[in-house]
């Protein structure tokens, strides 16, 4: 039976009330094999992919709200006063649960005008509380296959807390770490310019650093000049690249990361923006 919840902001207990019974929010299309992907902060969605996190109920952000099964007589119903504090909204649909975050901009208070049916008069209907259905939800778990699907990571965050440690940003210690390497100086610019995506960059980069052998650092750093010698400042003497700006540091990041590639018939010099490994 398909049922819909909401979720009550500031209820520790029993967050979840029935909104619905016997009706959905969406209609769902199959999600194939073919059109998952393995989360992974190095990868971009084509148009109808969604990111993957398989053994969902195993993980710490797995909510805790979420009872095995639900049964709308165990829920108590949403009252009239707790519809302005609904956080999000929870379809229980076949063996799917579709989540959809309730923020500021999905609460419509306006006047509309509405047609009943096409031959009757239009009518002026006063300001009421709705929410706004998207046409997809932002994230599904399958319970069949414990899998959670989602398109967007900043998205479901607030929905999971702890989600985000899929892909987490540097610390200001980390970002630290990477203006000191010893192939890098920094000239004028410190942890406070560092742009929120050049952390993201540089956690994956410091792990990547981490894992390499100083053969391999060597390389890495012959590399970089070769695809970014005339973007970046290097001397040959201290072999160190000088960082003065944010763009430097994502030039040097893609570097570390290896994003850099020459294509095989062209050889053109090309980024590859996103990356599945194979």
């Amino acid at each position: 039976m398909n049922q819909v919840y909401a979720k009550v902001k500031r209820l520790r207990k029993n967050p979840l009330k029935l909104l619905m019974s016997d009706s959905g929010l969406f209609n769902l299309a199959h999600v194939g094999k073919a059109d998952r992907m393995q989360y992974s902060a190095e990868s971009l969605l084509d148009e109808g992919e969604w990111f993957s996190v398989e053994r969902f109920s195993e993980q710490a952000y797995f909510p805790n709200y979420i009872p095995r099964r639900f049964t709308s007589a165990n829920f108590s119903k949403l009252t009239s006063d707790e519809f302005d504090k609904i956080s999000l909204l929870l379809s229980v649909q076949d063996d799917c649960l579709c989540f959809q975050r309730v923020v500021p901009s999905s609460m419509l208070r306006k006047r509309f005008i509405k047609f009943n049916r096409p031959d009757e008069v239009a009518e002026l209907e006063e300001p009421s509380t709705r929410i706004l259905v998207g046409p997809e939800p932002d994230a599904i778990y399958e319970r069949r296959s414990d899998e959670l699907l989602f398109r967007d990571l900043a998205r479901v965050s607030p929905m999971f807390p702890g989600i985000e440690t899929l892909h987490r940003e540097a610390t200001d210690d980390q970002v630290q770490e990477f203006l000191r390497l010893d192939f890098v100086t920094s000239v004028g610019f410190d942890v406070s310019n560092v742009s929120r995506p050049n952390r993201k960059r540089i956690s994956l980069a410091l792990k990547s650093l981490s894992e390499m052998t100083d053969q391999q650092r060597a390389d890495i750093v012959k590399y970089i000049r070769d695809y970014q010698g005339e973007t970046l400042e290097y001397d040959s003497v201290s072999d160190r690249f000088t960082i003065t700006s944010d763009e430097d540091v994502k030039n040097i990041a893609f570097g570390v990361e290896e994003r850099f590639y020459t294509t095989l018939v062209g050889r053109e010099r090309r980024l590859a923006n996103s990356v599945v490994r194979i």
